[in-house]
């Protein structure tokens, strides 16, 4: 078993905790940060970046849901690199050839 220092426990009152046994308690919750395979790193405070001893304020809550509200509002008028709109018109071609071309991009994403 792995453990790891990016895990949370606050018990059933909220407050932040740190069991010295490694076992949650009746009524306790677990916070931990995952990254999902189509996800782009965020940015910006977040609960583990707050002091560690420490359970965040509401208006350290509220700030980071506004930054988080403000990027994903926003996202569209600065793409990422990735995102990009070719800028070259497409070739005519035959509809297998696009095909092809579609089953190339879509392998070649999945192998990143």
């Amino acid at each position: 078993m792995t453990t790891t220092n990016d895990a949370v426990v606050f018990d059933k009152e909220g407050k932040r905790v740190r069991r010295s046994n490694g076992v949650l308690m009746s009524g306790d919750r677990l916070v931990t940060s995952i990254s999902l395979i189509d996800g782009a790193p965020r940015t910006g405070l977040t609960i583990l970046d707050v002091q560690r001893d420490a359970v965040p304020t509401r208006e350290q809550l509220q700030k980071m849901h506004d930054a988080r509200k403000a990027a994903l509002s926003n996202a569209w008028r600065a793409p990422a690199s990735g995102d990009a709109l070719p800028t070259a018109p497409p070739t005519p071609q035959s509809r297998e050839d696009a095909l092809a071309q579609r089953d190339q991009r879509l392998r070649e994403a999945w192998r990143s």
